[in-house]
């Protein structure tokens, strides 16, 4: 199934000295070299070749290697230096095996693994930078080096050829090389299947360090890939594109090659600025195509192309330049994560961010001026976003209520002066803590707070007068439908709808005002107000009217999706999936079961083209969504007397839910786990309707665990203020109780 990861693979560890490890080298030595293990010559030679190799497997593949080519009698390896030393003297020999041109080819491929493996270890060491939100090295790369892509390698040795077939683009000589270098480097075919290649052991990179010959090339081969990576800046600032595939992998390691390379021309080129430019550039295209953690590893590096090396005290020792931008770059972190479903790592750069901006405060004092209050507001409220998404809404609230407090203190300072844009946020701020408060079933809160944020935008409209800008309309719409959805939780149909029916108006006004200049998003917009007005006809009952309403939503998305073609964007595909599931629901609730499983169907075919489009970086809340498709589809069926399927199909909700638990760990929020919880539920409701007693008491069982875990994590005071899980928990203990007393029933039969 797309998206789901498969479990890692077990490893056994051995001491190097035990028997059963000591047994598998050998074992591994004779079908490698075709040896007798009852003959005595034969046990000799591996004897000789795990006493050299000091029992490490790489040596005994090196050593195995020269002996295959016929480099390695039984009375030379048992002179030879045990470990590393058996590289020394195996560099010391390349002309005398190989020839002199292709030992000049191994050296050129040596020298750039080790100089690319001397970086990486300078990033995680002299160069390392302290990542204010994990206490980590600041830096994408893992802590150990993965090796570089065969493409790379190529393009680094100018060894590839771009013009030619994509299953012929490395030079052949390039590959020989490789194939020679066997038993010295360390092959990956891990993870995206790209071949990547790395140095066997870190004991060779000394031994070529210190070889007279490749250890004067490390820094020459450091300038060089320097060079090509500053090459291809140059190019992207110049809007070449494409350069940004060569940049890309070597741009965390920039930094380390040219201090590395000690050469004063690359130290010149040099421009940290230039590739913040860069990746902040980049990281706005993979916002605005959808994606989110696949933002991460950029903003990591915007981050560290701030601070200098070694920046392991960052609020008392850098500049507040520096630390303003720092707070910056982990606020849009904390948002890509958030948007891919990493709640725990969001509110992590959150809080790392909102410490340098208190710093920063306590630093500047009176003087600290009104755009920074405001940017402590906003980190303050996209924190209280992701602690409401993780279920924690008291801890959003509290947020809410301090980005609330500056922004108010900011109104008060200015007067008069107050500028329009910080009026809008403050009535953001409120906006966002009505929204946490619907959730914590506070409705009257909520909809005071969505007054107050209401009354804000009408006086911004009234008196911008004509020069009401569309995105500040836009705002208040979105407003006025967020009162609408807690008015339709609370009964109030007909308020919501008029509510919803305010936000239409705004919606259709901008559209006649743009004409054929208004943009996909707002059609977007547009359609979201419709199918919340559509919800609330479902709710009524006047199921027609919601369909209608879904239908004029979907013809919106539609339109988009014709307009935009191939660049229409990823989130307003997964809109349109929801709107044809939501009308759906509407379809089932009508008892119109066959054309409900026909939009459902839509709305996951849909999804899993997001899924494949997205492949590893296909985020969690997406991943959620498709599994929230899939189970509507299984009560649709369950209703329609199909339980099979709508067991199959619970059956997908749940293992795309427990691989997103799986993958999360215990960054796992709250909904997701409630999501899961209600999709084993719902298995357990369509086994007992099939008769399967006992597996329906197993999935009641499950469900009621996960409900009482949430309690658990989340305290009673959260509990409390979530009445629907309170529901669902007693819905859970009152489907166990049935399905028991139906097995205890048939057991006395």
């Amino acid at each position: 199934m797309a998206g789901l990861k498969q479990p890692a693979p077990r490893v056994r560890l051995y001491d190097l000295g035990s028997a059963p490890y000591q047994a598998l080298l050998r074992d591994y030595l004779c079908g490698r070299l075709s040896l007798d293990p009852t003959n005595a010559e034969d046990v000799a030679l591996s004897d000789a070749i795990i006493r050299a190799a000091d029992s490490r497997f790489a040596y005994a593949s090196f050593l195995a290697d020269r002996r295959e080519v016929g480099q390695a009698s039984v009375k030379n390896i048992s002179a030879l230096a045990p470990g590393s030393g058996l590289y020394q003297v195996w560099l010391a020999n390349l002309e005398r095996e190989y020839g002199r041109k292709q030992a000049e080819a191994i050296r050129q491929v040596l020298a750039l693994l080790a100089a690319m493996e001397e970086a990486h270890a300078w990033v995680f060491g002299e160069g390392r930078k302290l990542d204010p939100a994990t206490g980590g090295a600041l830096t994408p790369l893992p802590e150990q080096f993965a090796g570089i892509e065969i493409s790379l390698l190529a393009r680094l040795l100018d060894l590839d050829r771009p013009e030619a077939d994509a299953h012929d683009r490395i030079d052949p000589g390039l590959l020989l090389t490789l194939q020679m270098l066997q038993g010295v480097l360390w092959v990956s075919r891990a993870g995206t299947g790209t071949t990547r290649f790395r140095l066997a052991l870190k004991e060779f990179l000394p031994a070529a360090k210190d070889d007279p010959v490749v250890g004067p090339m490390l820094k020459l081969m450091q300038a060089r890939v320097a060079a090509c990576a500053l090459d291809a800046a140059d190019q992207l600032v110049a809007d070449a594109g494409e350069a940004w595939a060569l940049l890309e992998p070597l741009a965390p390691l920039i930094e380390a090659l040219v201090h590395l390379s000690n050469s004063d021309p690359i130290a010149q080129r040099w421009k940290p600025a230039t590739l913040l430019s860069l990746l902040v550039q980049r990281d706005d295209d993979l916002r605005d195509q959808g994606h989110a953690l696949q933002r991460v590893p950029g903003l990591t590096l915007a981050a560290a192309s701030i601070l200098p090396p070694t920046s392991t005290h960052l609020a008392n020792e850098q500049p507040i330049n520096q630390r303003t931008a720092l707070a910056g770059c982990l606020s849009d972190r904390g948002n890509a994560r958030a948007s891919g479903g990493d709640l725990a790592g969001a509110i992590n750069d959150y809080n790392a961010a909102i410490a340098l901006m208190q710093a920063i405060r306590a630093a500047q004092g009176e003087a600290w001026p009104v755009p920074s209050q405001n940017y402590l507001a906003a980190a303050l409220q996209n924190r209280g976003i992701a602690k409401r998404g993780g279920g924690d809404l008291g801890g959003a609230v509290a947020d809410y209520d301090a980005a609330i407090v500056l922004r108010q203190a900011i109104r008060v300072a200015q007067g008069e002066a107050w500028p329009v844009p910080l009026q809008n946020d403050l009535a953001g701020s409120l906006q966002n803590r009505g929204i946490a408060k619907r959730g914590r079933g506070d409705l009257a809160g909520a909809i005071a707070d969505y007054d107050a944020a209401i009354a804000l935008m009408q006086a911004i409209r009234a008196a911008l007068g004509d020069a009401w800008p569309v995105p500040l309309q836009n705002d208040l719409a979105a407003v006025l439908q967020n009162r609408g959805i807690a008015n339709a939780d609370g009964g109030d149909i007909a308020g919501a709808i008029a509510d919803f029916d305010a936000a239409i108006a705004l919606r259709q006004g901008i559209r006649a005002a743009l004409g054929d200049a208004w943009p996909g998003l707002l059609q977007n917009d547009l359609a979201g107000s419709l199918q919340n007005r559509g919800n609330a006809k479902a709710i009524s009952g006047d199921r027609l009217a919601a369909v209608a309403d879904y239908d004029a939503a979907i013809a919106l998305r539609q339109a988009a999706r014709s307009a935009l073609g191939e660049a229409w964007p990823l989130p307003l595909q997964n809109d349109l999936a929801n709107v044809v599931q939501n009308r759906g629901n509407a379809k089932a609730q009508g008892g119109d079961f066959a054309s409900a499983i026909a939009d459902y169907d839509a709305a996951i075919e849909l999804k899993q083209a997001i899924s494949a489009a997205l492949g590893e970086a296909w985020p969690v809340p997406l991943q959620d969504d498709l599994a929230g498709s899939l189970q509507n589809r299984g009560a649709a069926k369950a209703q329609g007397g199909d339980f099979v399927g709508a067991i199959a199909d619970y059956d997908a909700a749940i293992a795309f839910r427990q691989a997103i638990r799986t993958t999360l760990g215990e960054s796992w929020p709250v909904p997701l786990q409630n999501d899961l919880a209600r999709s084993l539920q719902n298995r357990g409701i369509a086994k007992t309707r099939s008769g399967d007693l006992a597996g329906a008491i197993a999935d009641y069982d499950a469900a009621i665990s996960l409900m009482e875990d949430v309690r658990r994590r989340v305290g009673q005071a959260v509990w409390s203020g979530n009445p629907s899980w309170d529901n669902m928990l007693s819905t859970a203990r009152g489907n166990r109780a049935m399905a028991l007393q139906g097995a205890a029933r048939e057991s006395r039969r």
